[in-house]
């Protein structure tokens, strides 16, 4: 019963569903919402998991900017409705564009992942 799951169990579950299905494309609306960080990196793994291994194309809506940028192939950012460009992680992380696009200054820093990138906020104003 979905009822007694927690909530990052019924996330899981949600997902599961979706991948029973089998389609070629899957779409994920903040998938992470109400998530604690082990149950979100724990579907994003699967997400990714999916586009690697079984070819599928996955599209993650997500304002995590620390989980596109750790888990994604490609991140597109949009600013104020407006698509900015799709990118690498480490494209993303080092064009300055993630200060543009959330007017903060941030510092990348390389994740463990080749090619995934973390960032940290300065606290020195944009």
């Amino acid at each position: 019963d979905m009822a007694e799951l927690s909530g990052g169990q019924r996330q899981l579950a949600r997902l599961a569903l979706v991948i029973a299905q089998d389609t070629p494309i899957v779409l994920l609306d903040e998938p992470v919402t109400y998530l604690d960080i082990s149950a979100a990196h724990k579907l994003m793994a699967i997400a990714r998991s999916l586009a690697k291994h079984e070819g599928k194309t996955v599209v993650v809506v997500i304002h995590d900017i620390e989980l596109a940028l750790r888990y994604a192939q490609k991140v597109a950012l949009m600013h104020k409705g407006v698509l900015k460009g799709v990118f690498t992680a480490q494209e993303a992380a080092l064009s300055g564009l993630l200060e543009r696009v959330f007017s903060m200054r941030v510092v990348p820093i390389p994740g463990e992942a080749p090619g995934s990138y973390a960032v940290v906020p300065r606290d020195d104003p944009l």
